[in-house]
Order: structure tokens, then sequence, then C-alpha cells
């Protein structure tokens, strides 16, 4: 955003993940999750990791893949063009025009040279080869009434490419990173992307060490 511009946040997460692995904690331990932006943040790290960026902290350096990454309503593509984005211009919890201003906010002044990092799964074809030493695998969770959700399938399409234990979960009715707000309102635990939450979790975490 304007005051802390693009890489600031993928520094953090990559901060933050090469602490907990310093501490110990085995990386079959550790699923990273993320809503919205979160969501391509978690790609974002993948890409690092790959592809070290030398303008951020070094990644950590992984001897296994992380147990798994949980996107939840994933914001990977910083334009509106999506036929989804007209479609479910008023369902969504957010509208057209707000879309259009975030986008505006994170592209402001970002370098085209960190493009590849910023919208991973727009880059040229191979850039997340080798994702899978990252990532053991992916669960998606998305509304079928959110604005950026023909781009969320395109986005499962891209990862599973690379990461072949890769889900996408469309709940009926709900609108963007509605799992969450479930929560928020003392709704939460009901839906199919609930429970794939829950069996995603599980299911990543089945072999952690104790």
């Amino acid at each position: 955003m304007p005051d802390n511009p693009f890489p600031t946040q993928l520094n953090q997460a990559n901060v933050a993940l090469t602490h907990l692995l310093n501490k110990g904690i085995p990386s079959s331990n550790i699923i990273l999750g993320g809503d919205s932006g979160g969501g391509n943040l978690i790609i974002q790290l993948g890409a690092h990791i790959l592809h070290p960026l030398s303008s951020i902290s070094a990644p950590p350096t992984l001897t296994q893949p992380l147990a798994g990454g949980l996107l939840i309503s994933p914001w990977n593509i910083y334009n509106v063009d999506s036929p989804s984005y007209a479609r479910n211009d008023k369902k969504d919890v957010l509208d057209l025009p707000c879309y259009m201003f975030l986008n505006s906010l994170v592209k402001r002044g970002l370098d085209p040279e960190l493009q590849d990092y910023s919208e991973p799964t727009l880059a040229p074809a191979g850039w997340l080869k080798g994702l899978d030493k990252v990532y053991s695998r992916f669960c998606i969770i998305a509304g079928d009434e959110e604005c950026p959700i023909d781009q969320t399938k395109e986005t499962r399409d891209i990862l599973s490419r690379y990461v072949s234990d890769t889900e996408l979960v469309i709940e009926q009715g709900s609108a963007h990173g509605e799992v969450i707000y479930r929560f928020a309102t003392k709704e939460g635990g009901v839906g199919k992307d609930w429970d794939a939450i829950i069996a995603f979790s599980s299911k990543s975490l089945a072999g952690a060490s104790k």
C-alpha cells in the first residue's frame, strides 16, 4: 500500500517464516495462510524462495516442503478484466469501484522488475517450477459471488501445474472472505468452505512432529 509499498509485506512474511524455522519448528509443521492480498502473499513467498529477491532478506533454505498453503479469497491479479467483476459487482462485499481503487494503490510506483513477484500467477510459464518443494499442497477457498472468482479459478489452474495436490472449494452465495466474516459475526463453523479448511489442516498436519 502507499505507505508501505511492495515488497514490504513479502519481506515481513519471509522474516516471520525464517524466524519460525530458526526456532527449530519443522517446515512440515507449518501451514501458511492468508486471505485476499494475504492469499497472494503466500504465493509471493514461494516465488521469493524459488527466485531470491536481492532487495529483501534472503529466504530460508527448506529441507522439506511446508505442510501447506491456505488461500482464502486470494487477490492475485491487479486488474478487473475478468467477467466476474461485472457479474458480481452488486453481490460482493466489495464493489467494482472499490477493487479498481485498491488495484491502483497496490500498483502505484511498483517497479516493473518486481511484477513477477507481486503477481506471480501472471509470471511467464515455468516461473513457479519447484513450488512443490516449497508447499506440499494448497487449499483455495472462495465464494461464487466474489468479483475476482474467475481469476481465482485461473490461480487454481496455474498452481495445480506445479503442486498437484491443489484444491479449490467454492461456497455458493458467498462473498469475498466471507468464511472469515462469518466468524466475526459468530456465525462461523458451518459450510463446505469451513469443512474444507478443517480437512485441509488435518491432512496437512497428519504427520507433524510432536
